[in-house]
């Protein structure tokens, strides 16, 4: 028995039917729209609001490990080994574009530049601490003036970097 003997024709022909068929569908239709549009502005909005908070955290987390490594160099006994996190703050940066105003993303997006400066010059201090070789003492005096260098000119730039953090989340925080 073909399945086409099973279907009452007379029903699927009828116009009554149709229009309340279509009047469904096109009611149906309008108001599944209607739910994706204030479901797809009330998840903009969320992720808009996660973004801006991890942004805030990546700033609050580098200015944590900036004030640690202050006083690790200032120890003198300690030197930092880990670099500061600028991903995290590209990654968040480039997710709440939107949210932010122009001038606020510039000054965020130069201090993350700062911060690979660090990372760049903590670096290099490693390198010429492990070139610091005890056995090699014609070189050792030169590279110990270079490590002391280096040594002043992170700590002048982790001071000056810190003291950027803060006006930067309170700013983030009005957005």
């Amino acid at each position: 028995m073909p399945i086409f003997s099973i279907i009452d024709w007379s029903k699927v022909w009828d116009l009554y039917e149709l229009w309340y068929a279509s009047l469904g569908a096109l009611i149906g239709s309008g108001v599944a729209l209607i739910i994706a549009h204030f479901d797809g502005k009330r998840r903009t909005k969320r992720e808009r609001a996660t973004a801006k908070q991890a942004l805030m955290e990546r700033l609050e987390f580098n200015g944590t490990r900036i004030t640690q490594m202050l006083g690790q160099f200032s120890s003198g006994v300690e030197v930092p080994n880990y670099p500061l996190d600028t991903t995290g703050i590209i990654v968040w940066l480039t997710l709440s574009y939107d949210v932010l105003n122009g001038e606020l993303i510039k000054d965020i997006n130069w201090h993350r530049y700062q911060l690979d400066h660090l990372n760049t010059k903590l670096h290099t201090y490693y390198l010429l601490i492990a070139a610091n070789n005890p056995f090699a003492p014609d070189a050792s005096a030169y590279i110990r003036a270079r490590e002391s260098e280096a040594r002043r000119s992170i700590c002048t730039h982790l001071k000056e970097t810190s003291e950027a953090v803060c006006p930067l989340i309170r700013r983030l925080e009005q957005q």
